[in-house]
């Protein structure tokens, strides 16, 4: 079920504008809100949990600061909704990059690849085998999941430097599409 919310304005905690709430959608896992991200934030479109954010009458507030903001994971309609959910659970409200000087890009979006005619499970495989061999990704287990080659990476890496490799490294596999990178820093 979809719902507009009229286009509010999104701030977070401190009441910084964060973006505009245009759409709710309910889940199995709960309501969701698509959010078009502040553009000083990187733009685009993304996805919060309705029961963390505050719908006051002008603005409705997020627990969320803007560094969390901008390391959230572009919207996808090839993303099971669920999957977004399960991020801000595993970022838990906070985020490891303390200032906007040590905060890097999520590695998420469109790839420029050549056309391949792999399966989904066999761009699933290749991804996995790069992601084992890639130089700077830790041994924390990433879950790859791949519709319509958009390749869905899930987990944990102990750096931003670790969660960016291991998107560059999904981004290198012929058929793939979209990377969306759902991976959390939680440091060693």
């Amino acid at each position: 079920m979809k719902e507009t919310i009229d286009d509010k304005r999104l701030v977070g905690f401190d009441g910084e504008p964060l973006g505009t709430a245009g759409e709710r959608r309910e889940t199995r896992g709960g309501a969701v809100v698509l959010v078009h991200r502040a553009e000083h934030l990187g733009g685009g479109t993304i996805v919060l949990p309705a029961s963390e954010l505050e719908d006051r009458a002008e603005e409705i507030v997020a627990p969320y600061g803007k560094l969390s903001i901008r390391e959230a994971p572009p919207y996808s309609s090839n993303v099971p909704l669920e999957s977004y959910l399960r991020f801000w659970e595993r970022l838990g409200g906070g985020n490891t990059n303390q200032t906007e000087t040590s905060f890097l890009t999520a590695d998420s979006g469109p790839v420029a690849g050549a056309p391949s005619h792999l399966t989904d499970d066999q761009i699933a495989e290749l991804v996995k085998d790069r992601l084992q061999r890639a130089s700077g990704v830790s041994p924390h287990p990433i879950e790859v999941t791949v519709r319509n080659g958009t390749v869905l990476l899930e987990g944990y890496q102990n750096d931003t430097l670790a969660r960016l490799a291991a998107g560059q490294a999904a981004a290198t596999v012929p058929g793939v599409r979209e990377i969306v990178n759902m991976i959390v820093v939680r440091g060693a």
